[in-house]
């Protein structure tokens, strides 16, 4: 509801207003007088400042609840004489088209993205990974799904290490069949008389390569202290 403010006493007195999908909007406007507003209705979400009446041209900052999104994209509503503009709304999260490096999504979802997105919280799609990468579920492939929050899992392709074959004066340790992306760890052990060249009989896959390098040197040649 609008108020009049009367330039004589300062008595409030209610002016004819209508309610739209953008508030209450005022129907008679007298620029001689001042016009105050109430507070806009924001479902899922919270404004500010939070006063009870704003003047005309005043401003308020709104923050929508988490898994929620303004309608507008903006934060920013200003009074104008159209009512608040843009006018807060608060929507339900949807999840845009993923564009995922060293990867792709479906053919159908691909080709049909500007009609297949944004998809709604619940909607799960596949991706596939380019050789030599892999999912964090370590496949070629995976499923995300739309949350309140995007997608989940993030829809990513990491570099892909393999193990060595053979170790010389040494054997890796690792289940026949497993995988390694970026950030893996990796052990292995030295024969009797070998040491790891590298002190540490740990590796870590870093760019489709082990870091430091898998190598067992001989206890005759004396360990680098550096």
């Amino acid at each position: 509801m609008c108020y009049v403010l009367s330039p004589s006493n300062g008595a409030e007195t209610s002016i004819a207003a209508s309610t739209t999908s953008r508030g209450w909007l005022p129907l008679v406007l007298n620029a001689s007088s001042p016009v105050i507003c109430s507070a806009p209705q924001v479902e899922n979400g919270n404004f500010l400042p939070p006063w009870t009446h704003y003047n005309f041209e005043d401003m308020i900052y709104t923050i929508c609840n988490p898994g929620y999104m303004l309608e507008s994209h903006k934060h920013s509503s200003k009074w104008t004489k159209d009512g608040w503009s843009p006018y807060p709304k608060c929507l339900r999260k949807e999840c845009d088209f993923p564009h995922i490096e060293n990867g792709a999504l479906s053919w159908s979802n691909t080709y049909y993205s500007d009609v297949s997105f944004p998809k709604k919280v619940g909607q799960i799609i596949g991706f596939k990974c380019n050789h030599g990468f892999l999912a964090r579920n370590k496949k070629h492939w995976d499923r995300i799904k739309c949350t309140n929050f995007g997608w989940d899992p993030e829809p990513r392709c990491y570099k892909q290490c393999i193990p060595p074959k053979q170790l010389p004066h040494g054997h890796v340790t690792y289940d026949s069949g497993s995988n390694f992306i970026d950030g893996d760890n990796i052990s292995f052990n030295c024969d009797m008389g070998y040491y790891p060249e590298h002190h540490s009989p740990i590796a870590t896959c870093r760019n489709s390569d082990w870091f430091p390098t898998l190598s067992c040197v001989s206890t005759d040649i004396h360990p680098s202290t550096g």
